[in-house]
This record gives C-alpha cells, sequence and structure tokens, in this order.
C-alpha cells in the first residue's frame, strides 16, 4: 500500500532554503514514507494528533501527518532541530 505525500507550502520553501546535500536527504526521506509511513526512528508527538517526526542527517526534522482514511502523508514543516516545534 502506497500513501500519496503532499508537501505543505511552507515546508516546500524550508526545504529549497537548505543546503543541497541535506535537501536531497530530505527529499529522500520524504518520498520513502510513501512505502512506509513510520520508518524505525520516527516518534510520535505528543499533544498532536496523527503527527509524527523522523530525523533526517542528525540535526534536521521532518514533521508530518499520516491520514489513514486517505492514505496520505501531508508533509508540515521540514528544519533544524531547534525550531520544529513551536507551537504555531
Amino acid at each position: 500500500m502506497t500513501y500519496t505525500i503532499e508537501i505543505s507550502h511552507r515546508a516546500r520553501k524550508s526545504i529549497m532554503r537548505l543546503p543541497r546535500d541535506v535537501r536531497e536527504r530530505m527529499e529522500t526521506a520524504i518520498d520513502e514514507l510513501a512505502s512506509n509511513p513510520w520508518p524505525d526512528g520516527c516518534t510520535k508527538l505528543k499533544g498532536r494528533e496523527n503527527e509524527w517526526r523522523i530525523v533526517v542527517r542528525k540535526d534536521y526534522r521532518v514533521q508530518y501527518a499520516v491520514i489513514d482514511e486517505r492514505l496520505l502523508i501531508f508533509v508540515i514543516d521540514v528544519g533544524p532541530r531547534g525550531s520544529m516545534y513551536k507551537k504555531r
């Protein structure tokens, strides 16, 4: 079962600002979510329904939501670890 991936405008802009090597690893990690939405090392975010995060290159994070009813992965935000979890 393969999920569809949608990337928010905010996450897309953040990805484009990353250095090339980080951006390539980030894009690969996001693409892999389509076949496995809960890879090894993913963490459920406390206080947020259906939201998860994965670590890419030690200090970068991908925050995403899994919507099983629609087989959808929605990438909410991407960025360095310190700025990822602030309430919006």
